[in-house]
């Protein structure tokens, strides 16, 4: 009996990319697709998005990327 493959991963992927909605309130992993929105985060689906543009976003702190 053969081990199951994995799937290949892209460096997108292998890079740290985001795998869940940035949406709170979604965050559904994502399933082969995602949108970039303007706020330069990444959401399962254009409604989401959307969804995030109407959010206020005054008191909501942009983390610092990881040091690798």
């Amino acid at each position: 009996m053969q081990a199951e493959e994995q799937p290949k991963l892209s460096r997108y992927f292998q890079a740290g990319s985001p795998l869940r909605c940035a949406l709170l309130t979604c965050q559904k992993p994502f399933r082969g697709t995602c949108v970039h929105a303007n706020d330069n985060r990444f959401y399962c689906c254009h409604g989401c998005a959307v969804e995030a543009a109407s959010v206020d976003r005054a008191n909501v702190e942009n983390f610092k990327p990881r040091k690798k």
